[in-house]
């Protein structure tokens, strides 16, 4: 008699598992882009109409400065004498 072995099923089940993320991962990432669409063509919005800053990120209405900020300080691993 012989058995298979039970990695051979837990490979098996661990690469299905991977195709179905993968599948929906696809399905959702094009989802999002009709939903993009839909919304501009709902509101009639065009990108190039937009008055939208060249720098993407922080909008320049906000203070820079910000009680949650983070110094970043470098520390000198060499000894001074």
């Amino acid at each position: 008699m012989t058995q298979t072995p039970n990695s051979n099923q837990e490979t098996n089940i661990l690469g299905k598992f991977t195709s179905v993320l993968g599948l929906l991962g696809a399905a959702l990432f094009f989802a999002g882009w009709i939903y993009r669409w839909s919304y501009f063509y709902f509101f009639q919005l065009e990108l190039n109409t937009l008055d939208l800053p060249a720098q993407s990120g922080r909008p320049h209405h906000v203070n820079k400065t910000s009680k949650f900020s983070i110094d970043l300080k470098i520390i000198s691993l060499t000894p001074t004498y």
